[in-house]
């Protein structure tokens, strides 16, 4: 009850801001419930300053992305920031939720993610014949998993594919700072430790998406997402989302925004209109 509490006083104090920053075929009430429902699967949420969870939570608002671990589009999770010794929010993007923004540019008719096990067959060509075909028994052992692929359909009849081998997405795993520290035993937990067939999955697509019509909420979704494939060294920190960042830049007061939900005032309707205006046009 702490946890739903703790939402519903941010939808009561910022909830406005939130649905102005929604894109328009968004609904703002199942958006609130997702949220709500993410506060009562993670508890740990309410350790987190209520201004950093309300901007994490905007940027997913701005994508038009549900934070729903059964949809797969976005989550709201936790993680410890060592340096200051806090808890605070991130936003993780599903393969799910890059899928549905890369389809949003009407160019692309289908974009799928699969799994290929040792059992399965696989027939593949590139050049003036294009094809990519993925066949298996249904009712049968498949074996070991061992490679991914991401399969776009183009609206002129077009395809593209992306292929990678297990090995090969263990090798971009290896880079990132968070497998680092989960290999050194600084940290419990990761989706690469957890969910690697999803990881996989997203890998493979972030891959073939670099190649496909680009948004704006698609340059975004990158921008978050980049932690999970940060090389950068040093213990991993929770990401600060691009709203966030924007504020910063305009030289909000700091302390201002650890205030909590009514810090940043000065800034928050430009950024709430603009993001508006781009999601608008994302999807007219």
């Amino acid at each position: 009850m702490v946890a739903e509490s703790y939402a519903l006083d941010m939808f009561a104090k910022r909830g406005t801001e939130l649905e102005e920053t929604l894109p328009s075929h968004v609904n703002p009430e199942r958006f609130k419930r997702n949220v709500i429902n993410a506060f009562k699967e993670n508890p740990k949420l309410v350790q987190c300053q209520g201004i950093d969870v309300f901007y994490e939570i905007m940027s997913v608002a701005a994508l038009g992305l549900f934070i729903d671990k059964h949809l797969g589009e976005a989550y709201l999770i936790t993680g410890f920031n060592r340096r200051q010794g806090t808890v605070e929010p991130q936003v993780r993007l599903g393969y799910r939720g890059l899928i549905k923004l890369a389809k949003q540019s009407g160019e692309i008719t289908s974009l799928t993610v699969g799994s290929v096990r040792e059992k399965d067959t696989v027939a593949f060509e590139r050049g003036s014949d294009t094809f990519f075909k993925h066949s298996y028994d249904l009712f049968s052992d498949r074996g070991e998993l061992k490679a991914y692929y991401a399969l776009v359909k183009f609206s002129n009849g077009e395809i593209d594919f992306e292929t990678m081998t297990i090995e090969e997405t263990h090798k971009i795993r290896d880079r990132s700072d968070g497998w680092k520290a989960f290999d050194a035993g600084k940290i419990k937990s990761i989706p690469w430790a957890t969910d690697e067939e999803e990881m996989g999955k997203k890998t493979v697509l972030r891959r073939l998406i670099k190649r496909l019509p680009q948004s704006p909420e698609l340059s975004d979704a990158f921008a978050i997402d980049d932690r999970e494939y940060s090389e950068i060294s040093g213990p991993p920190e929770p990401r600060r989302s691009t709203i966030r960042e924007r504020l910063d830049s305009r030289a909000v007061d700091p302390n201002k925004q650890l205030e909590g939900f009514t810090a940043a005032q000065e800034t928050m309707g430009a950024d709430i209109q603009a993001l508006k205006e781009a999601g608008d046009n994302a999807h007219q």
